[in-house]
C-alpha cells in the first residue's frame, strides 16, 4: 500500500490544479467607471465567436436604437467582448435582436471601451434603470 501513497498524492494535487485552473470567471463592471462614460444602447445583429483560448469572446456587430441616433457617431458598431471564462462553459452567442449597452470614450464617441447584454449591466448602472 505504502507504494501508492506518493502516486495518489501526486494525482490528487493535479486534480485540485486542474479544478482551479477550469473555474468559471465572470466580468463584473464596476459602477464606478461606468458612471464616467457616455452610454448608447444598440441591438445586435450579427454575433461570431472568436478564439480566445480559455474565454468566450465574441465579435458582435450592433445598430444603434431610434431613440439614441442622434447621440451616436455612427449608425452600426462593430466590437469584441469577452464575459466569461471557459470554466463556465461555451455560453451562448448574443442573439439576433438582443439589446445591448455600449460604453464609450467621452472625446470620441466612436470608440468602445466595453459593452455589456443591456440586461446584465442595468444592475452595474443606475441610468439604464427605466431603459427595457
Amino acid at each position: 500500500m505504502r507504494p501508492l501513497l506518493p502516486a495518489f498524492l501526486v494525482a490528487a494535487c493535479a486534480l485540485g490544479t486542474a479544478t482551479d485552473a477550469m473555474a468559471c470567471r465572470m466580468r463584473v463592471p464596476r459602477a464606478d467607471e461606468l458612471a464616467q462614460r457616455m452610454i448608447i444602447v444598440a441591438t445586435v445583429s450579427h454575433a461570431e465567436r472568436v478564439e480566445a483560448p480559455g474565454w468566450n469572446t465574441w465579435r458582435v456587430v450592433a445598430e444603434i436604437t431610434p431613440e439614441v441616433e442622434r447621440t451616436a457617431s455612427r449608425p452600426t458598431f462593430e466590437f469584441t467582448t469577452t464575459l466569461s471564462s471557459d470554466g463556465c462553459g461555451q455560453t451562448p452567442l448574443p442573439s439576433s435582436g438582443e439589446r445591448w449597452v455600449l460604453y464609450l470614450a467621452q472625446a470620441d464617441t466612436s470608440e468602445i471601451l466595453d459593452a455589456f447584454p443591456l440586461d446584465y449591466v442595468k444592475n452595474y448602472d443606475a441610468r439604464l434603470a427605466d431603459v427595457r
